[in-house]
């Protein structure tokens, strides 16, 4: 997730807002105290979550490299790579 994407969810999240049954206003959902602290806590968690996508994305290339490498299209890439270098 991109910076930008992080700044609008975090955005759309502190901008929020609920109707109170007893007041006639509609009061933040997180208040402004709490920002930084949901700041850092969307921020982790991507984090976390960045880098389990990063090593499924690893593990699926190189599920897909051994199927090419045994497959008719290996002497045709082989060739391609050989012409590049």
């Amino acid at each position: 997730m991109s910076e930008e994407d992080i700044k609008e969810l975090l955005n759309r999240l502190f901008c929020a807002k609920y109707k109170s049954r007893n007041y006639s206003w509609d009061a933040d959902v997180i208040s402004k105290d709490h920002h930084e602290i949901i700041e850092n806590i969307v921020r982790q968690f991507l984090l976390e979550h960045h880098d389990s996508e990063i090593g499924e994305l690893k593990a699926k290339v190189t599920v897909y490299e051994a199927i090419i490498k045994n497959s008719n299209f290996a002497p045709m890439i082989a060739k391609e790579q050989e012409s590049k270098e």
